[in-house]
């Protein structure tokens, strides 16, 4: 019941922020806040950025680090979907904003809404590459008993238009948690016209 409150929250969120972008106004020449800088960008993304469909399939958790014991009970099958918005700047460094559920090592749900940025090298129109990270608040029932919690992960892609290819690296953050971490999870976005 508790993550599909965190859904719902998270929904209502990112479609706030759909909304309000939608019928924001051109940035104030004049503000420059911290936040004003942010929510200014975020309503940019909105307005400018693609719309993007994300599905996921594969965790592989890493062999060295889990038992052929663990393997068994561990689930690889991170079946999920999504939904957000990609905007390639003037710098051809892409930024996405984005809500996620899938399942988890646990076949538990995970949620999740955030902020990726990458730095992109192209190769054609449609041919490119690129890394950085992303910044993310995140709800499982195995950490914080579902309380919603921050992060930050690496990420990597490859992409052939309108189709992108995209890992991160889930690492190992204490030896108290539950999970192991370790863990490589790949997931795919189509993106579509605005």
């Amino acid at each position: 019941m508790r993550n599909f409150l965190t859904v719902i929250l998270i929904l209502v969120l990112f479609m706030t922020l759909q909304q309000g972008s939608a019928r924001a106004e051109e940035d104030n020449a004049s503000e420059t806040g911290t936040f004003t800088k942010i929510t200014s960008f975020v309503k940019r993304i909105f307005r400018e950025g693609d719309t993007a469909l994300y599905l996921s399939g594969y965790a592989y958790h890493l062999r060295g680090v889990y038992s052929e014991e663990d393997l068994k009970d561990t689930n690889e099958e991170a079946w999920g979907g999504g939904i957000g918005k990609v905007l390639i700047d003037e710098k051809n460094r892409a930024h996405e904003l984005y809500l996620f559920a899938s399942l988890d090592s646990h076949n538990h749900m995970q949620v999740l809404s955030g902020y990726i940025k990458q730095w992109r090298h192209s190769f054609t129109d449609r041919l490119s590459v690129g890394a950085g990270f992303t910044v993310f608040i995140m709800s499982r029932p195995d950490i914080f008993h579902g309380i919603p919690f921050p992060g930050i992960l690496p990420v990597a892609s490859i992409e052939f238009r309108p189709v992108t290819l995209l890992a991160t690296y889930i690492p190992t953050i204490s030896e108290n948690t539950t999970g192991k971490g370790n863990v490589l999870f790949v997931f795919g976005r189509i993106t579509f016209g605005k």
